[in-house]
Order: structure tokens, then C-alpha cells, then sequence
């Protein structure tokens, strides 16, 4: 009743649609009142999944890294400056763990210690990397933005000390950001083909974005099938942005609402099937 009072009121299904998921994420109870999260998420300007994503890095001590994720896919998540598909050194920044997530934080990580030398050699580490100075900016803007509302709500500042992460060997600190990825993107999920072919959870055909660090034309396998992904885009093709791969222990543990076992078969939210043992 509220809403359909504003001067363009959403549509109805946008409303029941988006109640759902609160109450499927316990940010309504079962009087549609707030719980303790939802007061929480309503204080953040940011999606809801992406705000209780921030909440569960606090608790596992990784709440700076989750606030810049959450700030870069909320403003500017373009950190590249390219037409084009990217160059090498660009998709380095992704480590060995295939995700566009990853290559930001790593990308931020570097700009922050290199501003700290001053303006000049920001600008000459951006301009060598062909990174954009405004987005990482404004990502650093909006993180601060996230982590004073999330200390002013009473999370102590040590759950939000900022981490250096090993980007291209085992770090398991690194993986529990991808969990939370998962969990935070989720249902944004889509299964790798070829190349740069995917299938997304409608059965419908998607392409990796020819500026993510996933893309190529030429053949390759990734340790995983599954991405998560931040969105999609259609131009004369639907393309998926910000993808991230993820194991089938991140869909089972982080991602899905719904777990059916048939047939020695798992699946998933009724799509997703996976042969694993009991």
C-alpha cells in the first residue's frame, strides 16, 4: 500500500517478487516485520544479497575485502580500461582462480599500496596497467561509506581489518571469499561449454563478456564448470559480467535454497545436478 502511493509506483510482481527473497534471506519474519538482519541490510545502499554477503565476511574476519566487492558491484565495476578484449598482464591480475572478482581485489590491493608512494605514481601505475583511476576511486569512496555504516550498527573494527592475499597459490583465506561470493551472487549461476559459451540456469544460451579475465575464443577447461556471475547484459548477444568460478561444494554449502538426493544424484534448486558421494 505504501508504494503504490509513489509518483511511479514498481509493479506488483517487482514487490511480491523482492518480499520472497527477504523472507527467504530471514530479513522478514512471518509478520513481515524486520529481523535483526534486515535491520542491518536496511541501513546499506546497496542489494540486499550483496549487504548480508558483507555481513557473514565481518563474522569471518574478511569484512574489508567483502565491502570493496560489494562497493566496486554497486558503482563502477569496470576496473579495466579497454575496448577490447583484455591483455595479458590485465588478466593476470586474477591469479590462478579464474574470477573477475578476484582480479579487482587484486587490482585495488595494488593501487592502494602503490597511491601511497603519491600522485604521480598512481597515475604511472595506472596508465602502465591500463587501469581507470575514477572507478577505483569512487570503489574506494563507497567501501569507506560501507564500513562506517557497518561499525556504526556495533561490528568491531578488527572484524574489518583489511588482509593481504597469496593470488596465485593456495591461500585459504582467499577461498572463503569465494564461498561468500557464492553466496552473494547466488542464483546468478551459469555452467561452462566452450569457449566462451555458457548456459545459464534458465537453459538459455550466454556468453562470457569479451572483458572479463574468463574470456577466450580458443578452447579451454576450467577446473570448474560453475560461475557465478554479477549480471547480464545483452548487446547482439547476452553476455555474463563479473563471473567468478565456484565448486559444487560452494553451490551445495552457500548457494542453494533446495537439496534433493536421486538416484545417487544431488541436485540443486531443481537444476543444478551433481554425482557425489553420500
Amino acid at each position: 500500500q505504501f508504494l503504490s502511493k509513489a509518483i511511479e509506483p514498481p509493479p506488483i510482481d517487482a514487490v511480491i517478487e523482492a518480499e520472497v527473497l527477504l523472507r527467504e534471506m530471514k530479513c522478514l519474519d512471518r509478520n513481515d516485520e524486520l529481523t535483526p538482519l534486515g535491520k542491518i541490510l536496511a541501513k546499506l545502499p546497496i542489494e540486499p544479497r550483496l549487504g548480508k554477503m558483507m555481513v557473514l565476511g565481518v563474522m569471518f574476519f574478511c569484512g574489508d575485502t567483502l565491502a570493496t566487492v560489494a562497493a566496486n558491484s554497486s558503482t563502477m565495476p569496470e576496473v579495466f580500461i579497454t575496448d577490447r578484449r583484455l591483455t595479458y598482464q590485465q588478466r593476470a591480475f586474477a591469479g590462478n582462480r579464474c574470477s573477475d572478482h578476484i582480479a579487482m581485489l587484486n587490482v585495488f590491493q595494488s593501487w592502494e599500496d602503490v597511491r601511497q608512494n603519491g600522485p604521480t605514481a598512481e597515475e604511472n601505475f595506472c596508465e602502465h596497467k591500463q587501469l581507470s583511476v575514477p572507478t577505483l576511486r569512487v570503489t574506494w569512496e563507497a567501501k569507506k561509506q560501507l564500513k562506517d555504516l557497518l561499525s556504526s550498527t556495533g561490528f568491531p573494527e578488527e572484524t574489518m581489518i583489511p588482509h593481504v592475499y597469496n593470488f596465485n597459490g593456495p591461500d585459504h583465506k582467499l577461498d572463503m571469499v569465494i564461498a561468500l561470493l557464492c553466496m552473494g551472487l547466488y542464483p546468478n549461476v551459469c555452467f561452462h561449454k566452450e569457449k566462451r559459451k555458457m548456459l545459464t540456469m534458465e537453459s538459455k544460451s550466454a556468453l562470457i563478456h569479451k572483458q572479463s579475465v574468463n574470456c577466450s575464443n580458443m578452447p579451454q577447461t576450467f577446473p570448474s564448470p560453475f560461475f557465478v556471475f554479477g549480471e547480464k547484459v545483452r548487446t547482439r548477444a547476452v553476455s555474463c559480467k563479473q563471473t567468478t568460478m565456484v565448486t559444487p561444494i560452494h553451490l551445495l554449502l552457500f548457494g542453494s535454497r533446495k537439496v534433493d538426493y536421486v538416484d545417487q544424484v544431488i541436485r540443486l534448486d531443481g537444476w543444478i545436478n551433481l554425482k557425489m558421494d553420500p
